[in-house]
């Protein structure tokens, strides 16, 4: 038996008052688990708001491909998660903070 993970990247539904007062809230770290995610924030964002908000927060990928998504969008990840999950993503996290707090 095969296992196969499926998913789908759709659109912002979040009215844009509410987008622009989460916003105004700092934010330190955004995650990214797809190339596909990362051109979906900078379509509902906006390319200046999103350029603004990534220079100021560390990022972070699931894995060498969203990371080259990101490159190609001119940011460097602060955490590239080895193992390709979420679980492995918040574990790379997790040890990045550790690092970066001591």
């Amino acid at each position: 038996m095969d296992e196969v993970y499926a998913y789908r990247t759709v659109p912002n539904e979040l009215p844009d008052e509410y987008l622009a007062a989460v916003l105004k809230e700092p934010i330190h770290v955004v995650t990214f688990t797809s190339p596909s995610a990362v051109n979906a924030f900078f379509a509902v964002l906006g390319e200046g708001r999103a350029r603004h908000l990534l220079a100021t927060a560390a990022i972070a990928c699931i894995g060498p491909v969203t990371e080259q998504a990101v490159r190609q969008r001119g940011f460097e990840p602060s955490v590239v998660s080895e193992v390709h999950t979420i679980n492995g993503l918040v574990e790379a996290m997790v040890r990045w903070a550790q690092v970066k707090t001591r």
